[in-house]
């Protein structure tokens, strides 16, 4: 169990490619996108960035294969931080082997 500062951020880009011949439909202008042949520029219209604090802990196990020195490990490890509005919450699995 453990805690810390989480940073969230994210970003809304338009950048996509309408194929030629596509007529313009008005969903592009409600999605904020512009048609000009077919192209629409790069623009990001949105970015944000939020920190707040956070908690995580979980369960892991390591066993070793058979009289090798390779170790098989597993671990899961449940993430909960209290952003604005929308509660961050992950739950990641890391498995791998190790040598030692």
């Amino acid at each position: 169990m453990g805690g810390g500062w989480y940073y969230r951020h994210s970003r809304n880009d338009k950048d996509y490619v309408v194929p030629t011949a596509t007529p313009c439909q008005p969903i592009y202008s409600w999605w904020g996108y512009a048609c000009d042949s077919g192209y629409v520029s790069t623009a990001t219209i949105a970015s944000r960035g939020l920190s707040a604090p956070g908690v995580n802990g979980g369960p892991g196990f390591t066993i070793r294969l058979g009289d090798s020195s390779v170790k098989f490990y597993v671990e899961s490890r449940y993430h909960y931080a209290w952003h604005e509005n929308v509660h961050t919450a992950v739950l990641p699995v890391t498995f791998g082997f190790r040598l030692n």
